[in-house]
């Protein structure tokens, strides 16, 4: 097994590499390091295209820099691509941003993800980079060789990353900043009637459900701490909120459909998704987020999927609207190269 840099003529046969992976899987890791649901639109073409995109210069923020055939490593055995890594340079700020890495889960994957990981790091280096980020945040696998060679290269997690999404009101607990990301299909999803069972013994406890638009919930104030809800104005197109006298005791805001995928739910969760102290385990985290589900299932979402830090209870909600586990991902790391 040897590692090269990417020429054009390798261009299907990293493809072909890339979808033998995931082929199989509810989902795909693509060549920007971002997760999507394996849709009926998603590919080989899928690959094709980024590295296109990346290769022609466009939407450089979105990678991290400026990626190019020097950048992208392959790893070889016997003529046939069996690894995949894609970085891309910002050079203003004398740093490489590690994007992707693909090979197989096993003990040749370790391999093929050392060499892979050592040879990147020595181009970054002889190019004047002087730092390293291996990223995106919460989309690397840490079922990927790439964590456990990453970890073995002396990579640490960068610290801003090193939180649960949303502990400080719904996680029980805080954890190192590890993620489960879980998905499904949602075309048809309805509120069962268990579900409005819930929602009729909180109405008898004196709790309301119901949906509101972004200026009716920044006009509404926490039962806790009197204050207006911490929310993500920009990522936030709906409201589902619970409501005691008046005062929030839970809510979730869902993001807008993707842009150019209007089929798939963007993640739902953490920041958006809250419940009280006082309120926890009366379901109401669960009555609010079927109620979301259902409502993007109206609008024409046909896949979701949310994630949810490894001690966050979330993840049970997660699956009582049938999403299934994916993966588990690891934070942002970086690394100095020049001591």
């Amino acid at each position: 097994m040897r590692v090269t840099r990417y020429s054009e003529d390798r261009l299907d046969d990293c493809a072909a590499f890339w979808w033998q992976l995931y082929e199989e899987h509810p989902y795909v890791v693509r060549p920007d390091g971002y997760e999507h649901p394996r849709t009926s639109t998603v590919g080989r073409d899928t690959f094709v295209d980024q590295v296109a995109d990346a290769l022609g210069g466009r939407d450089t923020s979105h990678w991290g820099g400026n990626v190019s055939p020097e950048t992208i490593l392959l790893a070889v055995e016997r003529k046939r691509v069996c690894g995949i890594m894609l970085a891309a340079k910002k050079e203003e700020e004398a740093t490489g941003y590690i994007r992707s890495g693909f090979m197989t889960h096993d003990g040749k994957g370790m391999v093929v993800a050392d060499a892979l990981l050592d040879s990147m790091l020595s181009c970054l280096c002889e190019v004047g980079m002087e730092r390293v980020v291996l990223g995106p945040s919460y989309a690397l696998e840490v079922e990927s060789p790439l964590h456990i060679a990453a970890l073995n290269a002396g990579f640490a997690c960068d610290g801003k990353w090193a939180h649960t999404i949303g502990q400080e009101d719904l996680g029980t607990r805080s954890d190192p900043g590890y993620v489960i990301w879980m998905g499904g299909p949602i075309r048809d999803f309805e509120v069962t009637e268990e579900i409005h069972q819930k929602i009729e013994r909180l109405r008898e406890e004196g709790i309301t459900v119901r949906q509101c638009t972004l200026s009716e919930i920044q006009e509404l104030r926490r039962l806790d701490t009197g204050q207006p809800p911490d929310i993500d104005e920009c990522e936030t197109e709906f409201f589902f909120v619970a409501l005691s006298d008046g005062r929030l005791v839970g809510w979730t805001g869902h993001t807008p459909c993707r842009s150019g995928q209007p089929q798939i739910m963007a993640p739902p969760g953490g920041a958006n998704m809250r419940v009280v102290p006082s309120h926890r385990r009366r379901g109401i985290g669960t009555v609010l987020f079927h109620l979301a589900t259902a409502e993007y299932a109206r609008l024409g979402a046909e896949y979701g999927y949310v994630g949810a830090g490894v001690y966050d209870p979330l993840r049970c909600i997660m699956r009582s609207v049938g999403y299934r586990y994916w993966y588990t991902a690891f934070p942002e790391m970086t690394m100095d190269l020049i001591y």
